[in-house]
């Protein structure tokens, strides 16, 4: 069984809603939560595995993605619980954890002026990416060899076996300046009611925080 739904925001603390944050949870977190607990009785008959599809957010904490990475460090911990839980039944449990994923040709994706704004580049896919292909052969790994936490790409694994050095090192990787620009364009953005989501409406749709995009 995987559970692979998801969706990614940004914002401040400060101004980001209340209402995004609640998406943010409801689908990243209880979402997995439901698709676990609705799982299990199969699971547990078959001996089977459970496949949590998280990101390297949930260990590595980048300012202005506050909502998105509480939501899947919600996701790591849960897996976590979950792994002890079933382990004497036979049920295996494993977290994968991508990086930022190219988006398919065919997929629009909005330009996100609030990361952009700290990046220096609406995102980061030219230097730390992974195709879609790239996370399902890691997928595909995983489920053959029932194991418990992969990144994608895998030579990326060091984000998870380190997370307190590469939490330090992301906190070194933006200046001051960078994240004052960025905290200064979600304000704008929230003066305007309009939120950067994946699932809530981005900046340049006109869809106000709250409502869901058509």
């Amino acid at each position: 069984m995987v559970s692979n739904a998801g969706i990614m925001g940004s914002g401040s603390v400060e101004s980001a809603t209340p209402a995004m944050m609640d998406r943010m949870v409801a689908v990243n977190l209880t979402g997995t939560y439901r698709v676990a607990h609705f799982a299990l009785p199969y699971l547990m008959m078959t001996r089977g595995h459970f496949l949590s599809v998280c990101s390297t957010a949930a260990v590595a904490h980048s300012p202005l993605q506050g909502q998105y990475c509480a939501s899947k460090a919600g996701v790591w911990a849960l897996i976590d619980c979950l792994r002890q839980e079933v382990a004497h039944r036979g049920v295996d449990v494993g977290a994968l954890c991508p990086s930022f994923v190219v988006p398919e040709p065919d997929e629009i994706r909005p330009v996100d002026k609030v990361m952009e704004s700290l990046w220096g580049e609406p995102n980061l896919g030219g230097k730390q990416s992974v195709s879609v292909g790239e996370v399902a052969d890691v997928a595909l790994w995983m489920m053959r060899k029932r194991a418990r936490e992969a990144v994608a790409p895998r030579k990326m694994s060091y984000v998870i076996k380190w997370p307190r050095l590469i939490q330090k090192m992301v906190e070194r990787a933006y200046p001051p300046q960078a994240i004052e620009a960025a905290v200064t364009a979600s304000r704008q953005l929230a003066t305007q009611g309009r939120v950067v989501s994946t699932d809530l409406g981005h900046e340049d749709d006109g869809n106000p925080a709250g409502r869901p995009a058509a």
